[in-house]
């Protein structure tokens, strides 16, 4: 069994990208904003 998703919601996006990127060696994309609701995001990847 695995897990396919998780979202997470936050004040600071990017601290909290930095964090998963430095302790759990997560990739990241490119942030996404959708402008007509307001949702900025990062897709998370981590290793296997």
């Amino acid at each position: 069994m695995g897990i396919d998703h998780i979202a997470l919601f936050c004040k600071n996006l990017e601290q909290m990208q930095q964090f998963f990127l430095d302790y759990f060696e997560a990739e990241s994309n490119e942030q996404y904003h959708n402008p007509r609701t307001g949702l900025r995001t990062y897709i998370l990847t981590f290793p296997s």
